[in-house]
């Protein structure tokens, strides 16, 4: 007979995992006498508790290094003879978050990644080697058959330049599988100041 789930077991026997992820980026950029020559590192440790009465925690360390000289300007290293590679040297917790399921419905706080549909207006910029995150607070619903309601409310976002800026957004997001796709229908209401 299996023993019965508790607190201490579920925040003890989660789930681990660790991601190593190189990446060498060149730019030769016209207006630039040298090249940009980028070679770095992200390391991430992550750890997801097991569901406890519904709820579960999730947490992200991460850090990115440069593998050998910084020949590239990171937007903060200050090698501005050299064009842009937006992959600045840092460690920090990237994600950190309380979550609860139960039916059809899931919420989520905290500080986290964040992809709507193509990422096309929001996203975490998975291509950087420092992902966007974002303190928000997620609500999502499946409870009808090929239909999915979101709605995220972002208080702040962490950039993949390590700066943060404060914002008040809404968005709501409606899809529907029709077999052969998928429809959407949206509204984004974006409440920042441009820096």
């Amino acid at each position: 007979e299996e023993e019965p789930l508790t607190l201490g077991k579920a925040l003890t026997e989660g789930k681990a995992g660790l991601s190593l992820n190189y990446r060498y980026e060149n730019v030769d950029q016209d207006d630039f006498d040298k090249q940009a020559h980028a070679s770095t590192l992200r390391t991430a440790l992550r750890y997801k508790t097991l569901a406890y009465y519904g709820f579960s925690a999730f947490l992200e360390a991460e850090n990115v290094s440069y593998i050998g000289n910084d020949n590239f300007n990171s937007t903060s290293n200050g090698n501005t003879e050299r064009p842009v590679v937006a992959d600045p040297k840092g460690t920090d917790f990237n994600q950190w978050l309380l979550q609860f399921e139960s039916g059809g419905n899931q919420l989520k706080g905290g500080r986290q990644e964040i992809v709507i549909d193509d990422a096309r207006f929001v996203g975490n910029v998975g291509w950087r080697q420092h992902h966007q995150t974002y303190e928000a607070f997620r609500f999502r619903n499946t409870s009808l058959e090929n239909w999915t309601f979101r709605y995220s409310y972002l208080d702040r976002v962490h950039r993949i330049t390590r700066d943060t800026r404060d914002l008040k957004l809404h968005l709501i997001n409606i899809g529907v599988d029709v077999g052969v796709g998928k429809l959407t229908g949206y509204g984004y209401l974006l409440d920042y100041t441009e820096e």
